[in-house]
């Protein structure tokens, strides 16, 4: 188990090198652009490793998604800590999973931005999912106590595609005096096809205005 472990920590370095799109290909007996730098030793290491770690002989029956599961560490929540400690140089206790393999973490504040809105604001600033989720689930967080507030709700694009990655929502909504969060989901669209991870971006705007810009903030 330990040597299969150690190979499976090769297994990701050579997909860092040569990318997991690479990498996966190699997996499926596909040679193109991307997989010219793999080597005949290292291509055979790969569909050795992948064959070893999915527990199977064929290869070409094994779908994309358990090719790209296969290059991940142990758990998603393992996953993503270490994507964020890459970022801040350490690892921090600030990640809440719900809902296993097919829910979404969510990187709560542990510090929270300076410049606030003084009204609303999302609860959590970064969520990630899994394509196979369903849904994205953001809250928002109404501060302005005793009062009722309005507000639209939109996605905006980045590196994922709308309609492809994800479904767009641009809606308006109401937060009632007694009101504290409001959860919005926002649909990923899951195929078959294996992809980077991907981001979008969601933002709360001024919808009584014609100008409807972002709310001021560095939570909105």
């Amino acid at each position: 188990m330990d040597e299969l472990k150690i190979r499976k920590s090769a297994l990701r370095v050579q997909a860092k090198v040569h990318g997991e799109k690479a990498v996966i290909a190699i997996a499926r007996g596909i040679h193109d652009d991307s997989t010219s730098g793999i080597n005949g030793d290292e291509e055979r290491d790969i569909i050795a490793t992948f064959k070893d770690c999915l527990d199977v002989t064929d290869l070409s029956k094994v779908s994309v998604d358990r090719l790209f599961e296969a290059l991940q560490p142990e758990s998603l929540l393992e996953r993503f800590a270490a994507k964020k400690a890459n970022k801040v140089g350490r690892t921090a206790d600030f990640l809440e999973i719900k809902g296993g393999v097919k829910g979404q973490v969510d990187h709560e504040n542990y510090k929270k931005p300076e410049n606030q809105n003084e009204r609303i604001g999302f609860k959590c600033l970064h969520y990630s999912v899994t394509e196979n989720a369903g849904t994205a689930k953001v809250t928002v967080v109404k501060k302005a106590m005793n009062q009722s507030i309005t507000f639209g709700i939109r996605t905006v694009k980045d590196t994922a595609v709308p309609e492809s990655d994800y479904t767009d929502i641009n809606v308006t909504a109401k937060m009632d005096q007694n009101e504290v969060e409001k959860v919005f989901e926002i649909p990923i669209v899951d195929n078959d096809q294996w992809e980077p991870d991907l981001d979008f971006l969601v933002e709360i705007y001024d919808c009584e205005t014609s100008k409807q810009e972002r709310l001021i903030g560095d939570d909105t």
